[in-house]
C-alpha cells in the first residue's frame, strides 16, 4: 500500500515515542530489558486481540471468546490494585482458559513460561493506555508493524537475543533469491522472532509456512509478530531441530534461517546423527537444512565465515555439502552487516538439492546500504541489488566469479579468495603473492628454559597501527616469559595476523622474540626491498585484502598461508630503490614535523604554566 512519506514518518516516530515511553516506566518499576519486551508485547497482544474478534487466524479461532468483554484497561482502571488484580486473578484465569480450549494451538506459546512482574497499579495503566494508543488505526502507517519493528529492535539491548534478529534488508535479499511460489512450504529451522517467514509469504497466496524456535521468549515474540501482522500461526512449534525428534527429512520445498552461531546445543544422545559430527551449532544446522529439503527444493543460509574457510572439520563439513547439495551461490557480506550484535564476518548460501555441486557463483559484497560500524545508519550505497541482477547469468565480473568445485582451494567458499581487482584499484606492475617475495620463519623459542636469561620481547602492543614504528621494551629475564615465542633477526618483517586492519607490520630493528600473533617472514631482498613489501602490507588496497580474508568471532585474524597468498605490485629494481629513497625522505619529514608539534605544544603549555608565577 502505498503511504504519504511525511505522514508516515511522523507517525512512526509517534509509535517510537509511546513505546519508548511505556518501556521508560516498566524499567522504573524494575523491570530489565527483556521483561520489559515480553509485558509490552503480551499486553499489545491482549489488545489487538480483543479489537479483532473475527478477524483472528484460524488457529487463534476462539481467542477473542477467552476475554469476552472483558476492558483490561477499564477493568484495572476501577480496581483499587489494578496490579495485584491483573497478576492474580486475570491472568492466571486467562492462561488456564488457552491452555484448556486452545492446548493445539501455538498460541499457547504466549502464556507458558510468561509471569507477570509489573506490581505497581500506576506503571500497569500507563502501559495499558499505550497499547490502547498504538492498537488505533492510522491511515498512513501500518502502526501493528511499526510497533513490532520497534518492538523487535530493543532485541539488540536484551543482550544474547541480538542473534535472533536479521537485519530486513538481508532477508529481503535472501527471500528474492530463493523466490517462494504459491502452494510451497517454507521452513525456518531457527525461527527466531519470524521475520524470514513472514517475508517469505507476504504477497505470495498460498505458501505455507513452518518454523520451529527453541527459545521460549523469543518463540513468544514469534507467534506475537505473526498475529500482529495477521498471518496464522499454525505452522510454528517448538523444541530443538538438532534433536533426533525434531528431524523433518525431505519435507520442505523452502528454507530460509539464520542459524545462532556457537550456541550451546543439547545432549550428545539427544542430537540427531549427523553425517559429519561437529560440535558446532551452524554445522549441524546447516546439514538439517539439507536434510529437511524436498528434492528440488532450494535454501538460502546465513553462515559465519569460519564455517565457510576453516580447515579441520569445518572443511569436512564443506566437503559433504558440495557432494549432497547443488551450492549455486555463496554471497560473502562484509564484517558489520550484523552489527550491533556481532562483527563476525558471514556468507549467504544458496543451494538446491540434490547435488552434486558442479560450480559455485560467488559475489563479493562490499556495501550493504548500511554504515559498517555500530551506529549503522543508512547511506544508500548498497551492492546487494546487483547481486539479484546478475546472480542469474552467474558470470565473472568485478566483485563476482564463477568457481568450478575442483578449483575451489581446499573447497574454501569465500568470494574475496577468488574475485581479483573486485573493486579495488588496478596497477601498471606486475602483481606477485607475498609468498613469492618472502618466507616464514618458524623458529619459536620457550624463554621459561633459561629463567635468567635476558630476552627482548615484542607483542602486538609495541607495533603502532598503520606506521610501522617499533617500541622496544625493556628487556626481561626468561622466568617471566610463560608462552611460547617466535624468533625473528633485525631485517625481518614482523607482521600482525590479529584484526590485519590494523595494519601492524613492522621491519625489525633487531634480534629479538615475538608474540605468536606476529608472523616473522624472512623477506628475499633480490626480489623485493624489505621496507617496500612493508610499506606494501600496511597500504590500503592489502590490508582490504587481508581484513577481507581474516576468520573468527572476538579475535578476527588472517591465516598465514592466506597472508602468503595476498597479491602486491611489484615494481623493477631501480624503481623500488626510487620508491624506498622517497619513502625515506618522507619519514624524515615525519619526524621533523612531529618534534616541531611537540615543540610547539611544549610552549603552549609553559606560555600557560607562566601565568602562575
Amino acid at each position: 500500500m502505498a503511504v504519504d512519506a511525511p505522514s508516515s514518518d511522523f507517525e512512526r516516530e509517534r509509535v517510537r515515542r509511546t513505546i519508548w515511553s511505556a518501556a521508560n516506566a516498566m524499567r522504573a518499576a524494575g523491570l530489565n530489558t527483556l521483561d520489559t519486551i515480553e509485558h509490552l508485547g503480551f499486553l499489545l497482544f491482549l489488545r489487538l486481540a480483543a479489537k479483532r474478534g473475527a478477524e483472528l487466524p484460524r488457529s487463534a479461532a476462539g481467542l477473542d471468546g477467552l476475554l469476552g468483554d472483558a476492558d483490561v484497561l477499564a477493568e484495572c482502571a476501577s480496581r483499587t490494585d489494578p496490579a495485584a488484580w491483573f497478576n492474580e486473578s486475570f491472568f492466571p484465569g486467562f492462561r488456564r482458559r488457552v491452555e484448556a480450549e486452545l492446548p493445539d494451538s501455538p498460541v499457547r506459546f504466549l502464556v507458558e513460561g510468561f509471569h507477570p512482574k509489573i506490581e505497581d497499579g500506576r506503571t500497569l495503566l500507563r502501559v495499558l493506555e499505550a497499547t490502547e494508543e498504538l492498537s488505533l488505526d492510522h491511515e498512513h502507517v501500518d502502526v501493528n508493524g511499526a510497533v513490532y519493528e520497534q518492538l523487535v529492535a530493543t532485541l539488540g539491548e536484551a543482550g544474547h537475543l541480538g542473534q535472533y534478529f536479521t537485519p530486513r534488508h538481508i532477508v529481503d535479499l535472501m527471500v528474492a533469491l530463493v523466490d517462494p511460489r504459491p502452494g510451497e512450504a517454507v521452513y525456518d529451522p531457527a525461527a527466531g522472532t519470524g521475520g524470514f517467514l513472514l517475508r517469505a509469504g507476504d504477497g505470495r497466496t498460498g505458501v505455507r509456512l513452518h518454523g520451529r524456535e527453541l527459545n521460549a521468549v523469543v518463540r513468544r515474540l514469534c507467534v506475537l509478530n505473526f498475529l500482529i501482522h495477521e498471518v496464522d500461526p499454525a505452522g510454528l512449534s517448538d523444541g530443538d531441530s538438532l534433536v533426533a525428534a525434531g528431524q523433518v527429512a525431505g519435507r520442505f520445498d523452502v528454507v530460509l534461517t539464520n542459524p545462532p552461531f556457537g550456541a550451546a546445543i543439547a545432549a550428545h544422545e539427544e542430537l540427531w546423527d549427523f553425517p559429519v559430527p561437529s560440535a558446532a551449532a551452524e554445522a549441524m544446522f546447516l546439514q538439517h537444512v539439507v536434510a529437511s529439503l524436498a528434492e528440488g527444493g532450494r535454501a538460502a543460509v546465513v553462515l559465519p565465515e569460519g564455517l565457510l574457510t576453516n580447515l579441520g572439520n569445518d572443511a569436512r563439513v564443506r566437503r559433504w555439502l558440495l557432494r549432497e547439495a547443488s551450492v549455486e551461490a555463496v554471497v560473502s557480506l562484509p564484517s558489520g552487516v550484523f552489527h550491533p550484535y556481532t562483527a563476525v564476518r558471514t556468507g549467504i548460501v544458496l543451494l538446491r538439492k540434490p547435488g552434486p555441486s558442479r560450480s559455485v557463483w560467488l559475489f563479493d559484497v562490499r556495501r550493504d546500504g548500511y554504515e559498517l560500524n555500530a551506529g549503522r545508519r543508512p547511506n544508500g550505497d548498497s551492492d546487494l541489488p546487483r547481486v539479484l541482477a546478475e546472480i542469474g547469468a552467474r558470470g565473472d565480473g568485478e566483485q563476482s566469479a564463477l568457481v568450478a568445485v575442483d578449483d575451489l582451494a581446499q573447497t574454501r567458499l569465500v568470494a574475496a579468495r577468488y574475485v581479483r581487482g573486485a573493486g579495488r584499484r588496478s596497477s601498471p606492475h606486475a602483481l606477485v603473492e607475498v609468498g613469492e617475495l618472502a618466507s616464514v620463519r618458524r623458529e619459536q623459542v620457550r624463554p621459561g628454559a633459561d629463567p635468567d636469561e635476558r630476552f627482548l620481547c615484542l607483542g602486538l602492543e609495541h607495533v603502532e597501527a598503520r606506521t610501522g614504528r617499533v617500541s622496544l621494551p625493556d628487556p626481561v629475564p626468561g622466568a617471566a616469559i610463560k608462552s611460547v615465542k617466535c624468533r625473528f633477526s633485525a631485517g625481518d618483517l614482523l607482521y600482525g595476523r590479529l584484526r590485519p586492519y590494523l595494519a601492524k607490520v613492522a621491519l625489525a630493528p633487531c634480534d629479538g622474540i615475538c608474540s605468536t600473533e606476529l608472523v616473522v617472514l624472512r623477506v628475499d631482498g633480490a626480489r623485493v626491498d624489505p621496507v617496500l613489501l612493508a610499506a606494501l602490507l600496511r597500504s590500503p588496497e592489502v590490508t582490504e585484502q587481508a581484513t577481507s580474508l581474516m576468520v573468527g568471532a572476538n579475535h578476527p585474524r588472517i591465516g598465514v598461508d592466506d597472508l602468503l597468498g595476498l597479491r602486491v605490485p611489484l615494481p623493477s629494481p631501480r624503481g623500488q630503490s626510487e620508491l624506498v629513497a622517497r619513502l625515506g625522505a618522507f619519514e624524515d619529514e615525519i619526524a621533523a614535523a612531529t618534534a616541531r608539534i611537540a615543540a610547539l605544544r611544549h610552549d603552549v603549555a609553559a606560555t600557560v604554566g607562566a601565568l602562575w608565577d
